[in-house]
């Protein structure tokens, strides 16, 4: 096994020494005390490919916006503003929160 060498700042166990990244000889990794599993990629995997797909969206409704704007009447562009960009900020949004929430669970400090 190879430890961070750190030690722990609890007291109460002073031969504990901080498992903040660990490597067992079985493959199994131990990263700021969790166990980084199949399970535990591959939510992080899954919760990263939702933000791309949101992105896109994203990409998708502002190219759309912009050709509307160049080539559309003012009708376009008001319904963009209203109906459609609301969409577009929450979304941004949501891809924020996915993207913190991954961050934070990998790196927690």
């Amino acid at each position: 096994m190879i430890e961070d060498t750190k030690k722990a700042t609890n007291t109460n166990q002073s031969n504990f020494v901080a498992q903040k990244n660990t490597v067992l000889g079985d493959n199994n990794i131990i990263c700021q005390g969790q166990a980084i599993t199949n399970e535990y990629l591959l939510n992080h995997a899954m919760s990263l490919t939702k933000a791309t797909n949101a992105l896109q969206v994203a990409l998708d409704l502002m190219a759309k916006a912009n050709c509307q704007r160049q080539q559309g009447t003012q009708f376009d562009t008001n319904y963009f503003v209203n109906a459609e960009l609301p969409h577009l900020v929450d979304l941004l949004g949501d891809v924020i929160e996915d993207v913190q929430q991954v961050s934070d669970d990998i790196c927690p400090d």
